[in-house]
């Protein structure tokens, strides 16, 4: 009697141990699930946010309308420090339309130009200024983000040996961004998030505001002058 209420002991206890194994494992494969589940969220957040943001570069560009290019030095900056963890800043904040660059990181040694244009000869055209400049006695590297798609480049581009310049490596588009946005961990890609909500979202309002603004203005100006082309005619 007593084996068999030992048994009977050992088995409920075992049983329990085993109760609770199962719901600790099924709460860790929830959490988990949740944060996988997380993750791909944010990453859609994001990724929906550049892809916005290069389509609307490329279609405002194609009608002569800069603005958002300029939005774009403002924006990535904060973007590019959260993914790789560079403390890069606009360059256009100590020297209006600076050549070559646009954002300046002194202590990782990096500089970026941030540009609409995927043409070889512009990133030629780069690499001579930041020469003509001697930015190489400054910065390591020099990288290209282009805002719309890079292209696959044939040229070989000379830099007069004065700095490394690696075309696989050193242009970048929003696609290359994103790639690397994918490989960082949850509460990483909801920082990201955050950011494109409260920073792209604001200022490319503030860009259609501004040219809505400009709309509204030149139609004004068009109905003032049709009336007084009206008046001289009666």
């Amino acid at each position: 009697m007593l084996y068999q209420a030992y048994i009977i002991q050992n088995r409920q206890k075992s049983n329990s141990y085993l109760k609770n194994y199962v719901i600790k494992l099924i709460k860790v494969l929830i959490k988990v699930g949740l944060s996988m589940l997380s993750k791909e969220t944010y990453l859609k957040e994001v990724a929906s946010g550049l892809a916005l943001l290069s389509k609307e570069v490329t279609i405002l560009n194609a009608v002569s309308l800069y603005d958002i290019n300029i939005v774009a030095e403002d924006f990535f900056p904060g973007l590019l420090n959260l993914v790789y963890g560079y403390k890069l800043e606009n360059a256009n904040y100590l020297e209006k339309n600076a050549p070559a660059i646009d954002l300046f990181d002194k202590i990782n040694k990096i500089a970026i130009q941030v540009t609409s244009d995927n043409s070889g000869k512009k990133i030629n055209h780069t690499i001579e200024e930041f020469n003509e400049r001697e930015y190489y006695k400054i910065y390591d590297r020099l990288v290209i983000l282009i805002l719309t798609q890079k292209k696959r480049y044939t040229t070989e581009f000379n830099t007069d040996g004065k700095f490394v310049f690696d075309k696989a490596r050193d242009i970048w588009d929003v696609e290359d961004i994103m790639k690397d946005i994918r490989e960082l961990n949850t509460e990483q890609i909801k920082e990201i998030s955050s950011y494109l909500s409260a920073e792209l979202c604001d200022k490319c309002h503030e860009v259609k505001k501004t040219q809505a603004s400009e709309i509204d203005t030149i139609i004004d100006l068009i109905e003032y002058i049709s009336r007084h082309r009206n008046v001289k005619k009666s």
